[in-house]
């Protein structure tokens, strides 16, 4: 077998497999866990920043649901001392029912297309109000683009 074949054979879930799961899942509940604002420059007004920003996510099984933790972190730079200004971190449970078991083949799609589509929006505001807590101009985060 050449390698070819077998890098598609390895490709899990199927697209039929992954619209079917989709097509079932529905969200119970959404909140924050956690969260965490380090305004680390009193002084400091952004006014050409570098924002960046990860997320990370888990997930584990229940009776007819999966349950998932989904952390973002936020760093404000100055664009130019390179120093960071600021850290904003947030995490969101989210509780889905489904009859389908997620598995890790199913998440590893889910965390990066589903997922964010799902606790973005709940980001931007959590970013947009906290940063005018700070007194910083309101902060509106980009439109959530799989990559």
């Amino acid at each position: 077998m050449n390698q070819t074949t077998s890098e598609k054979q390895e490709i899990r879930p199927s697209p039929r497999e992954y619209n079917s799961f989709i097509r079932q899942v529905e969200i119970m509940n959404i909140r924050i866990i956690a969260a965490r604002v380090d305004l680390l420059d009193y002084s400091y007004f952004p006014s050409s920043a570098e924002v960046t920003w990860r997320m990370a996510a888990s997930y584990e099984n229940a009776e007819d649901q999966f349950n998932v933790s989904h952390r973002y972190r936020l760093v404000v730079k100055d664009k130019e001392s390179k120093r960071i200004k600021a850290r904003i971190s947030v995490t969101f449970y989210v509780a889905y029912s489904s009859k389908i078991p997620i598995t890790d083949d199913l998440f590893e799609v889910f965390k990066k297309i589903n997922l964010p589509l799902n606790t973005w929006p709940y980001f931007r505001e959590f970013v947009h109000n906290t940063a005018t807590r700070m007194g910083w101009p309101p902060f509106v985060a980009p439109a959530y683009k799989p990559s």
